[in-house]
């Protein structure tokens, strides 16, 4: 495929998706959240429901929602200036329940990673 643009964004309209109770498990559901937040898909998603999905242990999720954190949020939480043309993903509601993330440690590192980067 070649390079992104304008004209073959089809996500860059799209506002809310509700993939919810399709049973997508931990890997697809990761892979939504790698699209939602990649500043090239041109996304701006604002509310996501991937409830009820058999995410169990979280671990695809919890490692893409670290590696958005730490790339575009992390350094604006330590006081650095971010440059003025930086990207930040317009997501800003994600449900994430009914997954049994319970099992391992994802929901307790969601939560961190939510609560110090809201």
């Amino acid at each position: 495929p070649g390079p992104i643009s304008v004209q073959n964004k089809p996500l860059i309209s799209l506002k809310v998706l509700d993939l919810s109770g399709n049973r997508l498990g931990d890997e697809l559901v990761a892979t939504v959240l790698q699209i939602v937040h990649n500043e090239k898909s041109g996304c701006s998603l604002e509310r996501l429901d991937v409830s009820n999905n058999d995410i169990g242990t979280g671990d695809h999720v919890v490692k893409v929602l670290k590696n958005y954190t730490m790339e575009h949020r992390q350094p604006w939480m330590c006081g650095m200036r971010l440059p003025q043309n930086s990207w930040c993903s317009s997501l800003h509601t994600l449900n994430l329940s009914s997954n049994n993330l319970g099992i391992g440690n994802a929901a307790l590192e969601i939560t961190a990673l939510l609560k110090n980067n809201a």
